[in-house]
């Protein structure tokens, strides 16, 4: 779980409109910010939704899912311990359910019996375009936080420069938990922001994705 740099759920896309949870800006990633980015520049709309509602939040709040799910299912998933990964969203798309007729004019089918591949098609519920728009808001994203397109470009301009060696230098000498704490920028992973950080931006200064 320390090893992963952010969550993107995407939970019954494929409808008219979509929508991303809000996420806190954290080790440098706004991820929701990132997501409305990869969104606009695709020329797709995007709604904002409040936090919670599906699998990503296993992801943000590991300890407190652990408990819920033994109190609802006696179920010890073991991740009471596991590292929250605070840049974790949900992409969701709507109508949603059958009831939205009455508000939106159109319904969906989600968690009925109508909820398999062949109603998608026959009860319209899934639009291939739609599914397609979203798809590529999610993998524009998953490209744009990913540490193996440019871990070292860590304010995601797309070169290795003097402001992503001043993000290193902002959490220098910052420990797990410490206000000024940066994931992104502890680069070997040893739980502590040094001079082996800022040398391995060093080492891609001037590279461009």
């Amino acid at each position: 779980m320390r090893d992963i740099v952010a969550v993107v759920n995407l939970d019954c896309i494929g409808s008219n409109f979509l929508h991303v949870t809000e996420t806190d800006p954290i080790g440098g990633l706004d991820l929701d910010e990132v997501i409305w980015s990869a969104a606009h520049d695709l020329g797709i709309a995007v709604k904002w939704e409040g936090p919670g509602g599906s699998d990503q939040e296993t992801f943000l709040k590991p300890a407190s899912l652990d408990c819920s799910y033994h109190f609802r299912w006696g179920v010890d998933a073991g991740i009471s311990d596991a590292a929250p990964v605070r840049s974790s969203a949900m992409l969701i798309s709507f109508p949603l359910r059958y009831s939205d007729i009455w508000y939106m004019g159109t319904s969906c089918w989600i968690h009925t019996t109508y909820d398999n591949s062949t109603s998608t098609g026959t009860l319209n519920w899934v639009e291939a375009e739609a599914l397609e728009e979203q798809i590529k808001v999610a993998a524009l994203t998953v490209m744009r936080v990913s540490p193996s397109v440019l871990p070292t470009d860590l304010n995601k301009g797309g070169t290795v420069n003097i402001l992503d060696i001043t993000v290193v230098a902002k959490a220098y000498g910052a420990n797990p938990g410490d206000n000024r704490w940066n994931q992104a920028a502890d680069f070997d992973k040893n739980g502590i922001i040094n001079i082996l950080d800022i040398s391995r931006v060093a080492r891609d200064y001037g590279k461009t994705l």
